[in-house]
Order: structure tokens, then sequence, then C-alpha cells
């Protein structure tokens, strides 16, 4: 079983399958069932496209972070795009 969050658009539920959109290579599919927001690759293993999936970012104030950062990446982070704002 193949643990999806839901949308990051609507919130509802996502599931994932194979399909061949309509080329002669098979790709993993994540769709939501609800407003239709996918994605897909073409990797063997579905892993990949589920880590992506699962991912978020949340913007602060125009920076864009990774949920999931330890307060120290998001320190660093933080920092770096202050530095940038300067110039």
């Amino acid at each position: 079983m193949t643990d999806l969050k839901p949308c990051p658009f609507c919130g509802h539920d996502a599931m994932i399958g194979a399909e061949d959109l309509d080329t002669y290579d098979m790709y993993w599919v994540i769709r939501c069932g609800y407003c239709g927001a996918m994605m897909y690759d073409d990797s063997e293993d579905k892993s990949w496209i589920v880590e992506r999936w699962n991912k978020r970012t949340v913007v602060l104030d125009g920076i864009s972070v990774k949920t999931g950062m330890s307060k120290e990446e998001l320190k660093e982070d933080l920092m770096e795009a202050l530095k940038e704002g300067e110039k």
C-alpha cells in the first residue's frame, strides 16, 4: 500500500496507477479524483513519484520553503533568502 498525502490543491484523496497516456510507454500516474490534479513519471519504481507528490512547499512572505525541514535547514534557507533580498 502506498501512502499518498491528499491533493495539495483541494485536499481530497489521490490515487496512483500505471497508465499508457497515449504513448507506447507506461507511466506511474497520481491523480486527484476530485479536481483532476495529476503528475506522472516513467520510472520503473513508483517511489520517486510518491515522494514528489507528498512533498509540500510553503511560501512565507515570498520565500518558498519545503515542509519537513529541520529548524536548522529552515534557518539556513531563510538567511540565504534574506541575503539575496539585500542585493
